[in-house]
């Protein structure tokens, strides 16, 4: 991996690696030279994680969820990450109005839209759940150990 300018005047670093297929990729990167050099050793990090076809440690999981959108789309784009990454690090409001559409879409009646969008959004509230990666199996951030879904709903 390797941080450069392009020319003496570009305002951002450019990353160079070579990916999972043995491609070389560039990435825009900062204007800082070691924050664009520490970018481009998490993105090989994932490249590692592909090529051995294991999950991300934690660290690199929450780096890569504040990634900025353009970096996580072109990431899925090459194959270096799934395109699951990409969505899952949207707002959970978003998601539900995408899901909320798409129930329009069909044609259910308004009421059922209605009460399925205020169901979905009380466990999200309930929960404290602002995105897809804070969802856990069986409690919430802020809820106190023990809780389940059901006994946070009641």
């Amino acid at each position: 991996m390797r941080a450069f300018k392009k020319s003496k005047t570009a305002a951002k670093f450019t990353i160079e690696l070579v990916d999972h297929l043995g491609i070389t990729r560039r990435f825009t990167g900062l204007s800082d030279k070691r924050q664009t050099e520490q970018m481009g050793r998490r993105i090989e990090a994932l490249v590692g994680c592909r090529s051995t076809n294991t999950q991300p440690d934690r660290e690199l999981s929450t780096w890569l969820e504040g990634a900025p959108p353009k970096l996580k789309t072109r990431l899925a784009k090459v194959g270096i990450i799934s395109g699951d990454r990409v969505s899952a690090a949207r707002p959970l409001k978003d998601l539900l109005s995408d899901f909320v559409n798409s129930l329009e879409a069909r044609e259910l009646t308004p009421k059922y839209v209605k009460e399925t969008k205020f169901m979905v959004q009380r466990v999200f509230d309930r929960c404290g759940f602002s995105f897809w990666g804070e969802i856990k199996a069986n409690k919430g951030p802020g809820s106190k150990a023990g809780n389940t879904f059901v006994e946070l709903l009641k």
